[in-house]
């Protein structure tokens, strides 16, 4: 995976040294991801996203800071592409 590009990008803290909540067998160790999504026919790339994972027992975690971090990410992203689109038309009923 690519690293971060810029301080924007760099991976929360909130996991670091965090041990995993359902074994306790490890400190969970966080990743960057990206998801490819349709909006109206139009795919687009999400990157940046993050989660964590657990070495000892391989669970795949969100954080609740990471949660709100791929939030932000896909509603930039889809606003993008509904901009490129541009502006929709309504049809005017009688």
């Amino acid at each position: 995976m690519e690293p971060f590009q810029n301080e924007n990008e760099i991976m929360a803290t909130s996991v670091a040294f965090t041990p995993c909540p359902l074994c306790d067998g490890a400190l969970l160790v966080e990743h960057p991801h990206d998801f490819t999504a349709d909006h109206q026919g139009h795919p687009y790339r999400v990157t940046g996203l993050r989660h964590a994972t657990c070495p000892s027992c391989a669970s795949y975690l969100v954080s609740p800071e990471q949660s709100r971090h791929n939030k932000r990410r896909l509603i930039a992203a889809r606003a993008r592409v509904v901009a490129a689109q541009g502006p929709t038309r309504t049809p005017v009923t009688d």
